[in-house]
């Protein structure tokens, strides 16, 4: 086994995919929304998830029950006869080797049309056997380094089973597994296998010094934690221009708009320039009326809802525990994308009349399924005003006189100060009438420590804004929850 890839504990494939910073592949049985496969599979995360091989042991042409480990560097298929191993070496290439068991990558798609499915092929210029996505638009090109691969369904059409054996004969082997545009392979990596984990257990371990160099045996989490932003990191490619934290790389593969400030505010301490480009990943995407998307993946951008505007709150948060403070240009930069954000709730998202802006969704809040929203959707909600009151704190730091962030200014002083009024919304549980029928139900539950001022909500760090019950005449209000 190989020593350096165990300073901590396996994980569980079902619950966290096997990747590496900055890959946009995984190894993983979870192979789409709430779909699983007894098989572990290659998937990539580009034009959608999408399985590209099933990974299936194999003894003497039958399946074979394995124990399946997974470690940050290194995943380990293994029963009392053999053993095969796998690690990314780099972002697009993963190398797998095995003794005493074999193993068939197979194409999971039951069919090849003209637009869909994978056609394999050997390539005769040096033997490799190259698979072609359709989905993911790249070629899965498999090398020998040592054995003797089979391919069966090569340059078949239709409905024909595809795949490629290694390890049939029971001795060791080792290939090379590589994502590619053209179908020409990159140069082969001098290191060995062993070498491959140990680079990869390095970058890791690096990584973990500067996200959590705080842990010790009291924070068993904060080594696989930081694996999980680690491992959901992917580089520049499609949509996304900085390197960016997916929120996992099962099927919630996107960044959304305000839960890339969470990571950003993870990676601050340690690797802020990282944090920077979390924190400005939506912004690129910023519409001509200020409005961020409400997510964005590889190949797509969806702007048919929005999500709430806590980057005020978090920009101050990040420049108070970031390594270094931002420059006068990156100021600059994000307070001019702050200033349009804002705009966006005071312009376009306020009725003739309110001071307060509204949702129109319970997914513009990101509590797509919060009770707030059970009686209406299209709502005027306490965070949402505190939200919207954090950006003036933040535009303190820095003297503007332009008229239209002095107007900016006004209209959340304005919400500042009408939040000291009393609306519905001030309930913390449910309302009932005197026959019993629920007439009111207002439970708030946003993330950490919004600074809004004098409204009357108690906010706590686990992340439930707690609000005082509203008196109604004639109204019991006693029966809460």
């Amino acid at each position: 086994m190989t020593g350096s890839a165990k300073p901590f504990p396996s994980f569980d494939l079902r619950e966290i995919p096997f990747s590496t910073r900055g890959s946009w592949l995984d190894l993983s049985p979870v192979i789409g929304q709430h779909r699983s496969s007894e098989f572990v599979h290659l998937v990539s995360h580009r034009n959608g998830m999408h399985a590209v091989l099933a990974l299936q042991p194999e003894r003497s042409g039958m399946l074979v029950p394995i124990d399946l480990q997974a470690y940050p560097a290194r995943l380990e298929w293994h029963d009392a006869k053999g053993r095969i191993e796998a690690s990314f070496d780099g972002t697009s290439t993963v190398r797998l080797r095995g003794s005493g068991l074999g193993m068939r990558l197979a194409d999971p798609a039951s069919r090849l049309t003209p637009f869909t499915g994978s056609y394999l092929y050997v390539d005769p210029t040096d033997g490799a056997a190259v698979l072609t996505s359709y989905e993911t638009g790249h070629r899965y090109r498999l090398s020998a380094l040592h054995g003797e691969p089979s391919v069966v369904g090569a340059e078949a059409l239709g409905a024909t089973p595809r795949s490629i054996l290694v390890g049939v004969d029971g001795g060791p082997w080792e290939v090379v597994l590589e994502e590619t545009r053209s179908g020409v392979g990159s140069p082969h990596s001098h290191r060995t296998f062993d070498e491959v984990v140990y680079g990869a257990q390095a970058d890791f371990s690096r990584y973990l010094e500067g996200v959590a160099p705080w842990r010790d045996e009291s924070t068993p989490a904060a080594a696989l934690a930081t694996y999980v932003l680690w491992s959901a990191t992917v580089e520049p490619a499609g949509f996304l221009a900085r390197e960016s934290v997916l929120m996992s790389m099962h099927w919630m593969d996107k960044v959304w708009s305000w839960d890339h400030c969470f990571n950003a505010l993870a990676l601050a301490p340690g690797l802020p320039a990282g944090a920077l480009d979390q924190f400005l990943a939506p912004f690129d995407h910023q519409d001509r009326c200020g409005a961020l998307p409400d997510s964005i993946t590889h190949s797509e951008v969806l702007y048919n809802y929005v999500k709430p505007p806590i980057h005020g709150w978090a920009l101050r948060k990040l420049r108070a525990i970031s390594a270094t403070d931002l420059t006068h240009e990156e100021l600059e930069e994000v307070h001019a994308r702050l200033a349009s954000w804002t705009s966006f709730w005071l312009e376009h998202r306020r009725r003739p009349g309110h001071e307060l802006p509204f949702y129109q969704h319970g997914n513009d809040s990101g509590w797509d399924n919060s009770t707030t929203f059970d009686t209406d959707r299209v709502i005027e909600a306490p965070d949402l005003a505190g939200a919207s009151h954090a950006p003036r704190e933040e535009g303190r730091a820095r003297a503007d006189p332009d008229r239209r962030v002095a107007h900016r200014r006004l209209g959340a002083q304005r919400i500042a100060r009408r939040q000291n009024f009393r609306h519905d919304f001030s309930v913390h549980q449910y309302i009932v009438d005197q026959n019993g029928r629920r007439i009111l139900d207002r439970w708030f539950f946003t993330l950490p420590a919004f600074d809004i001022g004098p409204v009357h909500i108690a906010v706590f760090d686990l992340g439930v804004i707690a609000v005082q019950p509203l008196d109604v005449p004639g109204v019991d209000n006693t029966s809460r929850t």
